[in-house]
């Protein structure tokens, strides 16, 4: 299911971001692979700097800290996204991607460990929960098999 709906939101044209969050830091190649594939920007959360090659060119920078967004670049990138890809990113700190206003506003592609942080409170196109790494890595390998971006 995930796979169709990155495919249908490359399809479309949508602005995917991936977002990056603690609950992803041992996923930095396969974060950067997901990336490359469907051509993707990627922006860090404060505690996942480092988690991607900062000298990449699809890496924008880190997100800002208790809900600001940070920089000009990252701010931008997160306003002008249709879709979040977020991986390891916490219900808590999610809405600094998906909402403005108050309102969910951005589709939402969930990977996540496991569910004990996934409130329920945002609408996702898709979720994969497992090891953030080897969900990536299947991802990866079934957009590569379907000929993807």
């Amino acid at each position: 299911k995930t796979a169709d709906f990155i495919e249908s939101q490359v399809a479309t044209k949508s602005r995917i971001l991936i977002a990056v969050g603690h609950l992803g830091v041992n996923a930095g190649a396969e974060i950067t692979a997901l990336a490359e594939l469907i051509n993707a920007p990627i922006v860090t959360r404060l505690d996942a700097k480092g988690v991607v090659d900062e000298s990449h060119p699809l890496c924008i920078g880190v997100a800002g800290v208790h809900g600001s967004p940070g920089v000009a670049a990252t701010r931008d990138m997160i306003e002008s996204a249709d879709c979040i890809f977020s991986i390891g990113v916490e219900d808590q700190m999610l809405g600094q991607f998906v909402v403005t206003g108050g309102v969910q506003n951005r589709g939402l592609i969930y990977v996540m460990p496991d569910t004990s942080t996934v409130t329920g409170q945002f609408n996702a196109g898709a979720m994969m929960i497992g090891t953030v790494e080897d969900s990536l890595r299947m991802l990866t390998e079934e957009l590569k098999s379907r000929g993807a971006a």
